[in-house]
């Protein structure tokens, strides 16, 4: 079992900042909580620096996809196990190969992303800017309150969150034979709040494994860009959902 570590610090705005700062720096301002010792903030810094990398890498491979040549799915299911399990087997000292390996890991999801996207802009245009600042919204406010908040609450939503995604999966399983709207409306909302809770989870998890020592900023982006990920799919999916409903009911 880990133990934490407390540690105190003194850091409100003490660098510098030149009239343009860096990105890094605009994190770094961010990121001026005191519950988090200083160099769990430098580590943190170099997670969400990596996850806007992910997040281009994502939009160029969902651009490609839409625009250029869209790859086909067996192929596309190849690569995404292939790329997940090199990354998982590749050792921590191996930095650049890792950083690679994420990187097409979140080309692969932008792909993936493509049909849903190109669905999205056919029922609305406007539906998919909506669906990229609002799923940005959610993720920021929740990683924020996480980072705000007892460092410990993670330990009580592990158990809840397993519970959880248990039951959506019933549930899920049931929808294939049952097919009812409104449980299907339940089901995404339901989901929309446990992948929210996830934010949460996973920012507090990923803080207290840092300060007890595990400093791989590479897999702690890893875990969150696969819940903005997720979260981005099933906001965009309830904004199509809405629209349509929309569009039948002026009809």
């Amino acid at each position: 079992m880990y133990q934490s570590h407390h540690h105190s610090n003194n850091s409100y705005y003490s660098s510098s900042y030149n009239n343009s700062p860096s990105f890094g720096d605009k994190i770094n301002v961010l990121l001026q909580f005191n519950n988090i010792s200083q160099s769990t903030k430098n580590v943190l810094v170099k997670v969400y620096n990596t996850l806007a990398m992910c997040l281009v890498a994502a939009a160029v491979g969902c651009a490609f996809s839409m625009y250029i040549y869209q790859p086909n799915v067996i192929l596309l299911l190849i690569a995404s196990v292939a790329a997940a399990y090199k990354f998982a087997s590749t050792p921590r000292h191996d930095t650049q190969s890792r950083l690679t390996l994420l990187f097409a890991i979140s080309s692969i999801s932008g792909i993936s992303l493509a049909p849903l996207v190109n669905y999205a802009i056919e029922v609305d245009p406007s539906i998919l800017m909506t669906a990229i600042l609002a799923t940005l919204a959610i993720f920021a406010s929740f990683s924020v309150f996480s980072l705000l908040t007892d460092k410990r609450m993670f330990l009580y939503l592990g158990g809840l969150l397993s519970t959880a995604c248990i039951g959506l999966f019933v549930v899920s399983l049931g929808q294939l034979f049952i097919r009812s709207q409104a449980i299907d409306g339940i089901l995404t909302t339901t989901l929309l709040v446990v992948l929210s809770a996830f934010i949460i989870y996973d920012t507090q998890f990923i803080v207290y494994r840092i300060e007890n020592g595990d400093r791989d900023y590479i897999q702690h982006t890893f875990t969150l860009f696969i819940d903005l990920i997720d979260l981005f799919r099933i906001v965009l999916r309830i904004l199509i959902k809405n629209s349509k409903s929309k569009k039948k009911n002026d009809n």
